[in-house]
Protein backbone atom coordinates (compact mmCIF):
# COMPACT_ATOMS: atom_id res chain seq x y z
CA UNK A 1 0.00 0.00 0.00
CA UNK A 2 2.91 2.37 0.81
CA UNK A 3 4.50 1.80 -2.23
CA UNK A 4 1.31 2.71 -3.97
CA UNK A 5 0.71 5.78 -2.19
CA UNK A 6 3.95 6.96 -3.12
CA UNK A 7 3.21 6.75 -7.05
CA UNK A 8 -0.05 8.70 -6.06
CA UNK A 9 1.61 11.45 -4.94
CA UNK A 10 4.26 11.10 -7.11
CA UNK A 11 1.85 11.65 -9.75
CA UNK A 12 -0.10 13.95 -8.96
CA UNK A 13 3.03 16.28 -7.85
CA UNK A 14 3.61 15.55 -11.79
CA UNK A 15 0.02 16.44 -12.23
CA UNK A 16 -1.06 19.66 -14.23
CA UNK A 17 -4.93 19.67 -12.62
CA UNK A 18 -3.35 19.35 -9.06
CA UNK A 19 -1.31 22.51 -9.73
CA UNK A 20 -4.20 24.12 -11.71
CA UNK A 21 -6.70 23.56 -8.80
CA UNK A 22 -4.37 24.88 -6.56
CA UNK A 23 -3.88 27.99 -8.15
CA UNK A 24 -7.05 28.42 -8.70
CA UNK A 25 -7.59 28.42 -5.07
CA UNK A 26 -4.56 30.50 -4.36
CA UNK A 27 -6.33 33.35 -7.52
CA UNK A 28 -9.73 32.68 -5.63
CA UNK A 29 -8.78 33.75 -2.18
CA UNK A 30 -6.57 36.73 -3.27
CA UNK A 31 -9.72 37.44 -5.53
CA UNK A 32 -12.12 37.31 -2.82
CA UNK A 33 -9.99 39.57 -0.64
CA UNK A 34 -9.72 41.99 -3.26
CA UNK A 35 -13.82 42.14 -3.32
CA UNK A 36 -14.03 42.12 0.63
CA UNK A 37 -11.41 45.56 0.17
CA UNK A 38 -13.36 47.18 -2.15
CA UNK A 39 -16.92 46.29 -0.19
CA UNK A 40 -15.79 47.80 2.81
CA UNK A 41 -14.14 51.08 1.16
CA UNK A 42 -15.61 54.86 1.90
CA UNK A 43 -16.35 54.76 -1.98
CA UNK A 44 -18.43 51.83 -1.87
CA UNK A 45 -20.66 53.09 0.94
CA UNK A 46 -20.81 56.05 -0.98
CA UNK A 47 -22.05 54.65 -4.07
CA UNK A 48 -24.53 52.31 -2.22
CA UNK A 49 -26.24 55.32 -0.51
CA UNK A 50 -26.35 57.19 -3.64
CA UNK A 51 -28.05 54.18 -5.07
CA UNK A 52 -30.86 54.19 -2.26
CA UNK A 53 -31.58 57.42 -2.98
CA UNK A 54 -32.26 57.58 -6.58
CA UNK A 55 -34.29 54.39 -6.01
CA UNK A 56 -36.18 55.02 -3.10
CA UNK A 57 -39.32 56.30 -4.48
CA UNK A 58 -39.55 52.30 -6.13
CA UNK A 59 -38.55 50.41 -3.30
CA UNK A 60 -41.01 48.72 -1.66
CA UNK A 61 -40.69 48.34 2.10
CA UNK A 62 -39.84 44.69 2.48
CA UNK A 63 -37.13 45.91 -0.71
CA UNK A 64 -36.59 48.37 1.98
CA UNK A 65 -35.55 46.80 4.65
CA UNK A 66 -33.95 44.24 3.03
CA UNK A 67 -31.63 46.32 1.61
CA UNK A 68 -30.64 48.52 4.64
CA UNK A 69 -30.10 44.63 6.28
CA UNK A 70 -27.51 43.97 3.69
CA UNK A 71 -25.68 47.29 4.18
CA UNK A 72 -25.48 47.06 7.82
CA UNK A 73 -23.70 43.76 7.62
CA UNK A 74 -21.60 45.39 5.11
CA UNK A 75 -20.87 48.29 7.38
CA UNK A 76 -19.58 45.69 9.92
CA UNK A 77 -16.81 45.08 7.49
CA UNK A 78 -15.81 48.96 7.17
CA UNK A 79 -13.01 48.10 10.02
CA UNK A 80 -11.97 45.67 7.77
CA UNK A 81 -11.44 42.98 10.61
CA UNK A 82 -12.87 39.21 11.25
CA UNK A 83 -13.79 38.10 15.02
CA UNK A 84 -11.14 34.48 14.44
CA UNK A 85 -9.47 33.04 11.64
CA UNK A 86 -12.41 30.19 11.47
CA UNK A 87 -14.38 33.01 10.95
CA UNK A 88 -13.16 34.38 7.97
CA UNK A 89 -12.20 30.94 6.63
CA UNK A 90 -16.10 29.43 6.80
CA UNK A 91 -17.09 32.82 4.91
CA UNK A 92 -14.28 32.76 2.17
CA UNK A 93 -13.88 29.19 1.12
CA UNK A 94 -16.34 26.94 2.90
CA UNK A 95 -19.62 28.70 2.74
CA UNK A 96 -20.52 28.54 -1.37
CA UNK A 97 -19.11 25.02 -1.37
CA UNK A 98 -15.83 26.14 -3.29
CA UNK A 99 -13.19 23.63 -1.21
CA UNK A 100 -15.87 20.84 -1.59
CA UNK A 101 -15.83 21.42 -5.45
CA UNK A 102 -12.01 21.26 -5.86
CA UNK A 103 -11.21 18.90 -3.77
CA UNK A 104 -14.00 16.66 -5.22
CA UNK A 105 -13.28 17.38 -8.78
CA UNK A 106 -9.72 16.27 -9.02
CA UNK A 107 -10.33 12.95 -7.17
CA UNK A 108 -12.96 12.80 -9.57
CA UNK A 109 -10.45 13.17 -12.86
CA UNK A 110 -7.55 11.42 -10.79
CA UNK A 111 -9.36 8.04 -10.23
CA UNK A 112 -10.55 8.09 -13.70
CA UNK A 113 -6.88 8.29 -15.24
CA UNK A 114 -6.02 5.04 -13.80
CA UNK A 115 -8.47 3.39 -16.24
CA UNK A 116 -8.32 5.76 -18.87
CA UNK A 117 -4.09 5.61 -18.71
CA UNK A 118 -4.33 1.81 -18.63
CA UNK A 119 -2.24 1.92 -14.90
CA UNK A 120 -4.47 -0.16 -13.28
CA UNK A 121 -2.93 -2.95 -15.82
CA UNK A 122 0.11 -2.84 -14.37
CA UNK A 123 -0.79 -3.51 -10.60
CA UNK A 124 -1.66 -7.17 -8.66
CA UNK A 125 -5.18 -7.32 -8.93
CA UNK A 126 -6.08 -10.42 -7.33
CA UNK A 127 -8.66 -10.25 -4.02
CA UNK A 128 -5.64 -8.96 -1.65
CA UNK A 129 -4.77 -6.43 -4.46
CA UNK A 130 -7.88 -4.98 -4.48
CA UNK A 131 -8.47 -4.28 -0.88
CA UNK A 132 -4.78 -2.67 -0.98
CA UNK A 133 -5.72 -0.79 -4.22
CA UNK A 134 -8.99 0.30 -3.01
CA UNK A 135 -7.75 0.87 0.74
CA UNK A 136 -4.80 2.96 -0.76
CA UNK A 137 -7.24 5.26 -2.82
CA UNK A 138 -9.46 5.93 0.31
CA UNK A 139 -5.74 7.11 2.14
CA UNK A 140 -4.92 9.10 -0.84
CA UNK A 141 -8.37 10.88 -1.20
CA UNK A 142 -7.84 11.67 2.90
CA UNK A 143 -4.67 13.60 2.29
CA UNK A 144 -5.69 15.77 -0.90
CA UNK A 145 -8.08 16.70 0.78
CA UNK A 146 -6.35 17.60 4.02
CA UNK A 147 -3.64 19.22 1.60
CA UNK A 148 -6.24 21.75 -0.39
CA UNK A 149 -7.89 22.60 3.20
CA UNK A 150 -4.72 23.38 4.38
CA UNK A 151 -3.76 25.97 0.81
CA UNK A 152 -7.02 27.54 1.21
CA UNK A 153 -6.67 28.13 5.08
CA UNK A 154 -2.89 29.65 4.69
CA UNK A 155 -3.95 31.67 1.39
CA UNK A 156 -7.36 33.43 2.74
CA UNK A 157 -5.36 34.72 5.77
CA UNK A 158 -2.11 35.58 3.73
CA UNK A 159 -4.16 37.12 0.80
CA UNK A 160 -6.75 39.27 3.36
CA UNK A 161 -3.55 40.43 5.66
CA UNK A 162 -2.41 41.92 2.10
CA UNK A 163 -5.24 44.14 1.88
CA UNK A 164 -5.67 45.38 5.27
CA UNK A 165 -8.07 42.98 7.06
CA UNK A 166 -7.14 41.83 10.38
CA UNK A 167 -8.36 38.98 12.94
CA UNK A 168 -9.15 40.61 16.41
CA UNK A 169 -10.57 37.21 18.47
CA UNK A 170 -8.30 35.25 20.61
CA UNK A 171 -9.48 31.88 19.29
CA UNK A 172 -7.76 29.19 21.00
CA UNK A 173 -6.04 26.70 19.41
CA UNK A 174 -7.67 23.92 20.25
CA UNK A 175 -11.00 25.30 18.75
CA UNK A 176 -9.03 25.97 15.53
CA UNK A 177 -7.44 22.53 15.10
CA UNK A 178 -11.65 21.28 15.98
CA UNK A 179 -12.69 23.42 13.38
CA UNK A 180 -9.92 22.43 10.50
CA UNK A 181 -9.93 18.76 11.76
CA UNK A 182 -13.88 18.91 11.23
CA UNK A 183 -13.80 20.29 8.22
CA UNK A 184 -11.81 17.63 7.09
CA UNK A 185 -13.82 14.83 7.79
CA UNK A 186 -17.17 16.50 6.12
CA UNK A 187 -15.51 17.28 3.19
CA UNK A 188 -13.69 13.64 2.76
CA UNK A 189 -17.47 12.23 2.83
CA UNK A 190 -18.02 14.25 0.07
CA UNK A 191 -15.18 13.06 -2.22
CA UNK A 192 -15.97 9.66 -0.90
CA UNK A 193 -19.72 9.82 -2.43
CA UNK A 194 -17.82 11.37 -5.35
CA UNK A 195 -15.61 8.27 -5.41
CA UNK A 196 -18.37 5.73 -5.20
CA UNK A 197 -19.74 7.16 -8.29
CA UNK A 198 -17.25 7.60 -10.24
CA UNK A 199 -15.68 3.59 -9.17
CA UNK A 200 -19.98 2.67 -9.58
CA UNK A 201 -19.93 4.13 -13.27
CA UNK A 202 -16.83 4.51 -14.65
CA UNK A 203 -17.23 8.38 -15.59
CA UNK A 204 -15.42 11.12 -15.57
CA UNK A 205 -18.25 13.33 -16.10
CA UNK A 206 -20.35 11.87 -13.39
CA UNK A 207 -17.60 12.50 -11.03
CA UNK A 208 -17.74 16.20 -12.54
CA UNK A 209 -21.60 17.00 -11.80
CA UNK A 210 -21.40 15.28 -8.44
CA UNK A 211 -18.51 17.31 -7.46
CA UNK A 212 -20.41 20.45 -8.27
CA UNK A 213 -23.98 19.56 -7.50
CA UNK A 214 -23.06 17.37 -4.35
CA UNK A 215 -20.15 18.60 -2.96
CA UNK A 216 -20.81 21.80 -3.87
CA UNK A 217 -24.18 21.84 -1.16
CA UNK A 218 -26.23 22.87 -4.32
CA UNK A 219 -28.16 19.29 -4.36
CA UNK A 220 -28.08 19.44 -0.51
CA UNK A 221 -29.57 22.76 -0.35
CA UNK A 222 -32.60 21.90 -2.85
CA UNK A 223 -32.93 18.55 -0.68
CA UNK A 224 -32.96 20.47 2.44
CA UNK A 225 -35.84 22.76 1.29
CA UNK A 226 -37.92 20.11 0.03
CA UNK A 227 -38.02 18.49 3.30
CA UNK A 228 -39.14 21.34 5.28
CA UNK A 229 -41.67 22.07 2.55
CA UNK A 230 -42.99 18.52 2.67
CA UNK A 231 -42.78 18.60 6.58
CA UNK A 232 -45.81 20.80 6.69
CA UNK A 233 -47.84 17.68 5.83
CA UNK A 234 -45.24 14.83 7.03
CA UNK A 235 -43.30 16.11 10.48
CA UNK A 236 -40.93 13.84 10.92
CA UNK A 237 -39.04 14.50 7.64
CA UNK A 238 -38.03 18.02 9.30
CA UNK A 239 -35.19 15.67 11.45
CA UNK A 240 -34.37 14.38 7.91
CA UNK A 241 -32.00 17.58 6.46
CA UNK A 242 -29.86 16.97 10.09
CA UNK A 243 -28.56 13.88 9.23
CA UNK A 244 -27.60 15.06 5.59
CA UNK A 245 -23.48 17.11 4.89
CA UNK A 246 -24.54 20.03 3.83
CA UNK A 247 -26.11 20.61 7.51
CA UNK A 248 -22.32 19.87 8.81
CA UNK A 249 -21.01 22.47 6.29
CA UNK A 250 -23.68 25.10 7.64
CA UNK A 251 -22.91 24.72 11.41
CA UNK A 252 -18.99 25.04 10.38
CA UNK A 253 -19.91 27.69 8.40
CA UNK A 254 -20.05 30.31 10.96
CA UNK A 255 -16.72 29.93 13.15
CA UNK A 256 -15.06 27.49 15.78
CA UNK A 257 -17.07 29.08 18.88
CA UNK A 258 -20.37 27.48 18.63
CA UNK A 259 -19.26 23.90 17.74
CA UNK A 260 -18.59 23.43 21.67
CA UNK A 261 -22.09 24.54 22.87
CA UNK A 262 -25.03 22.97 23.51
CA UNK A 263 -27.40 23.67 20.36
CA UNK A 264 -31.21 23.06 21.36
CA UNK A 265 -32.35 22.41 17.47
CA UNK A 266 -29.98 19.47 16.86
CA UNK A 267 -31.53 16.25 17.09
CA UNK A 268 -29.74 14.86 19.86
CA UNK A 269 -29.91 18.16 22.20
CA UNK A 270 -27.04 16.63 24.03
CA UNK A 271 -24.70 15.77 21.63
CA UNK A 272 -22.77 19.49 21.20
CA UNK A 273 -22.40 20.57 17.45
CA UNK A 274 -18.82 19.45 17.27
CA UNK A 275 -20.23 15.86 17.75
CA UNK A 276 -22.81 15.92 15.54
CA UNK A 277 -21.00 17.03 13.05
CA UNK A 278 -18.49 14.30 13.49
CA UNK A 279 -21.17 11.67 14.26
CA UNK A 280 -23.26 12.81 10.76
CA UNK A 281 -19.51 12.54 8.81
CA UNK A 282 -18.40 9.42 10.17
CA UNK A 283 -22.03 7.56 8.92
CA UNK A 284 -21.71 8.54 5.15
CA UNK A 285 -17.91 7.46 5.50
CA UNK A 286 -18.91 4.57 6.67
CA UNK A 287 -21.33 3.74 4.69
CA UNK A 288 -18.90 4.77 1.65
CA UNK A 289 -16.42 2.49 2.81
CA UNK A 290 -18.50 -0.79 3.15
CA UNK A 291 -19.72 0.36 -0.51
CA UNK A 292 -16.55 0.40 -1.87
CA UNK A 293 -14.99 -3.02 -0.23
CA UNK A 294 -18.61 -4.96 -0.36
CA UNK A 295 -19.79 -4.31 -3.49
CA UNK A 296 -17.42 -1.70 -5.93
CA UNK A 297 -13.56 -3.92 -5.64
CA UNK A 298 -15.58 -6.79 -7.15
CA UNK A 299 -16.15 -4.93 -10.29
CA UNK A 300 -14.13 -5.14 -13.55
CA UNK A 301 -11.18 -2.96 -12.08
CA UNK A 302 -10.04 -3.67 -16.26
Amino acid sequence: MFNLLKSDLYRTVRSGLFWGLTALIVAMMFLVAGIMHWISSPEFGVMVNQSILEQGTELTPDDRAELEEDIAEAATLNERCYDTPTHLWGRTFLNGGFLGIIGSLFIAMFLMSDFRSGFVKNLILDRHGRRIYYGEKILFIGLIQAVFLLVSAAFTSLAFAAVGFTVTGAEPLGDTVLWLGLTWLTLFAYALITACLVWALRSSWVGALTALLVSSGMLGSLIVQLFQLFAKAIPFLAAVPFWMPITALQLLGADATPLLSANANLPIPALLPAGHIALVSVIYVAVCVALIFAVLRRRDIR
